[in-house]
């Protein structure tokens, strides 16, 4: 008979957050921080395609394949009719009208891959700007990403892409010099340590200097918070990005990301200097050719690129503005204006016009600058400067500061903004950029006696329960165990005079087990539970706009409890203990999810003989069977590890083939195994393994602890979560 396991434990984990506080108040008095405008430089086109059409043109694109078992041969044209074949029509035939289409890398189907390179040669010596729209969806798991990369336009082009998977097409190509991966399922940014980093912009060396084991050295990278890939949209259009890989001659990268979410680019990988950041890694080659590759594995999804294009580095002006102190209607306030031109971009080339328009009630004076050219009219100072030749201002350099004074009429009052915008010659006028500004009181104003404003303590409820694989839910799981937390905090500008006090009543259905914050909080020992209520005290006072830190309660949940439960709470303050706020907080419950993982054990009636319901005193066979309880195939690592409590312990692992080499029993007593090389198929198992145990006399019952969990460090379990199984032992 067999014996499936219990889950009986979830990892420990509380919820970090913070109530909200209000903001503006203290922004009232001055502007404290730099004002920027950045300057949109115009920048020469080397290349360009948009892979939206038909067909391509001659000569200008390669890519290939060697039969049809070639997987590399996968990048095709969405919205080609023509041949089939490299850069025509892809495998499954049109997709898209003619200028409607992308260049198809892979589609969502396992072991694809697919490449493109530049069959042109670019110039690197006015540095280089590769961007391109990209889309990865329709797929389960996010796998495995797409690889932009740049190579030695002095090597052979290459025929074939470099290692696919992980290496998504960069590692070990022939002439590489510079990887980006935009690593969907985490392996091209694996460094030799630490496993896998899913969702992260990564960048990897050339391919002729040795770094983590592998060609093309991690040199840095990126786990992001926004998704790279989405996998639920069944339209390219609705998980497009944009990548922009901005290379100098000096080697200085950065690489940033357009989401499409309203932001606009977003730095993912700060500016690094390659040469000096990896021992060997050559000097920016004179000329470059221009790579795309993405593959998939076991896991796989649909990668679409389109509208690439390759344009120069130039200039990248920023000026900022920064007041001596606040803006007081009649007084007089100095201003810094900085100029800089950014890390990654060209020097600049000839004149730069910088403008700041103050709003009415705002007058600037005389602005001097070293090098500068400045004139003032009316609410305007502009000022020119002389940046090419001799003077032209380096990466990451700044122009000499400017410096003016403004006279704030005495009936300025409420908020304004400054207009800013910046233009370099050959370049255009970047649209002005408003900068807030806000008054401060006059010095002889009368203020008006304020009314003291009433403390509002306010907390914030909510469940912050921790699933195996790291991920949060906001809801309480019915039979298991979980965590509430508290956030109490002053939400107001007035101080709070303590004692105060934080009394919850759970519903019945949610019992508290314990209660109590850490050290660097309010609440540290100052909780207590009895029966359904948890009650917390602090003496301590709590400044204005302040949180108290977050109380986490371990609560336990009935199997039997309904979809959703409501508490109530009560929060006071002060000696008299008067009330201050009462409300409730709603639960959302729902069934405890079986583990992705789970171990049947069934005894036998020897190695070789048949199931039995139980074991018995003495020797005893059994199987061990290591269950996928997901709809999706388990390929990773497998660690299991299983020992029995008193009374029974394991004498010999192995039984068939499959485990005895991956299993070995340690001096703890532990069963402890780890597989790499077959993944367990969507609600399968693994081939069993079978275990000899001896049972003691006048045992009737033998429990045993297992683990059994993918990734993380097979030798160590102790931050895994585990379950048992009770077998009964016959007589």
């Amino acid at each position: 008979m067999a014996h499936p396991g219990n889950r009986r434990r979830r990892r420990d984990a509380t919820w970090r957050r913070r109530i909200p506080l209000p903001v503006g108040m203290a922004a009232a008095a001055a502007v404290t921080l730099s004002l920027l405008s950045p300057l949109t430089a115009h920048a020469e086109e080397i290349a360009q395609e948009a892979f939206t059409g038909a067909s391509l043109g001659a000569g200008q694109w390669y890519s290939s394949a060697d039969g049809a078992g070639d997987t590399s041969g996968w990048a095709c044209l969405t919205a080609a009719e023509a041949r089939k074949g490299p850069l025509g029509q892809c495998p499954d035939g049109k997709v898209d009208e003619p200028g409607r289409g992308a260049l198809r890398l892979t589609s969502n189907k396992p072991d694809q891959s697919g490449f493109l390179l530049s069959e042109k040669a670019f110039p690197s010596a006015e540095g280089m700007r590769f961007k391109v729209d990209f889309a990865s969806y329709d797929s389960e798991v996010a796998a495995d990403g797409i690889s932009l990369f740049l190579l030695d336009g002095a090597a052979k082009r290459p025929k074939k892409p470099g290692q696919m998977g992980g290496g998504l097409g960069y590692t070990g190509i022939e002439g590489g010099y510079l990887g980006v991966g935009l690593d969907e399922y985490g392996n091209f940014s694996n460094a030799g340590e630490g496993g896998r980093k899913p969702n992260s912009v990564t960048v990897r060396g050339a391919s002729r200097i040795e770094g983590d084991g592998r060609p093309n050295p991690v040199v840095t990278g990126r786990q992001l918070k926004q998704p790279l890939a989405v996998p639920t949209a069944k339209k390219r259009a609705d998980a497009k990005r944009t990548a922009y890989v901005d290379l100098l001659p000096t080697g200085m990268l950065s690489v940033a990301i357009d989401f499409h979410d309203g932001r606009g680019p977003v730095k993912v990988i700060d500016p690094v200097d390659l040469s000096g950041k990896i021992e060997g890694q050559p000097k920016v080659p004179e000329t470059l050719r221009v790579g795309i590759a993405a593959g998939t594995g076991m896991r796989a999804s649909t990668h679409d690129v389109w509208n690439a294009s390759i344009e120069t580095v130039e200039a990248n002006v920023t000026s900022s503005l920064k007041p001596d102190g606040p803006l007081t209607p009649g007084a007089d306030v100095g201003w810094t204006m900085t100029t800089a031109n950014d890390k990654v971009a060209a020097r600049t080339k000839g004149e730069v016009k910088v403008e700041h328009t103050f709003p009415k009630g705002v007058l600037p004076g005389e602005a001097t600058g070293d090098g500068w050219t400045c004139r003032t009219k009316r609410q305007q100072v502009g000022c020119t400067y002389d940046a090419g030749g001799a003077k032209a201002i380096e990466p990451g350099r700044r122009f000499p500061p400017v410096t003016f004074t403004t006279k704030v009429e005495a009936d300025a009052a409420g908020q304004g903004a400054v207009k800013s915008s910046v233009q370099a010659q050959g370049g255009h006028r970047a649209p002005a950029v408003e900068i807030p500004l806000t008054f401060a009181k006059g010095p002889k104003e009368v203020q008006e006696p304020q009314a003291t404003k009433a403390p509002r303590l306010v907390a914030d409820i909510r469940p912050a329960t921790a699933y195996e694989d790291g991920s949060w839910a906001e809801t309480l799981l019915k039979g298991g165990k979980g965590y509430v937390n508290a956030v109490l905090g002053n939400h107001d500008d007035v101080p709070v005079k303590g004692p105060i006090s934080f009394v919850y009543d759970f519903p019945v259905g949610i019992t508290p087990l314990r209660a109590g914050g850490s050290t660097e909080n309010f609440w540290k020992d100052e909780c207590t539970v009895a029966g359904q209520r948890v009650t917390c005290t602090t003496k301590r006072d709590v400044p204005a706009n302040l949180t108290l830190g977050e109380v986490p309660i371990e609560v336990e949940v009935a199997k039997d409890a309904p979809d959703e439960l409501a508490g109530t709470y009560t929060l006071t303050k002060g000696p008299d203990n008067r009330d201050v706020q009462r409300s409730k907080s709603a639960f959302k419950l729902k069934d405890l999810p079986p583990p992705p993982l789970s171990a049947t054990l069934t005894p036998k009636d020897g190695w070789e003989g048949s199931t039995t319901e139980a074991l018995k005193p003495g020797s005893n066979a059994m199987d061990v069977t290591v269950n996928n309880n997901t709809d999706a195939l388990v390929n990773d690592r497998v660690s299991f590890w299983l020992k029995p409590r008193e009374g029974a312990r394991i004498k010999t692992v192995g039984g068939q083939a499959y485990w005895g080499s991956v299993c070995r029993i340690a001096d703890s007593g532990w069963v402890i195994c780890a597989r790499q090389d077959d993944g367990i198929p969507a609600r399968g198992s693994y081939k069993p393994m079978t275990v000899e145990v001896m049972v003691d006399e006048g045992v009737d019952e033998v429990v045993f602890d297992y683990y059994a969990y993918t990734g993380g460090n097979p030798d160590d379990s102790s931050d895994q979560p585990f379950s048992t199984v009770a077998v009964p032992v016959k007589r």
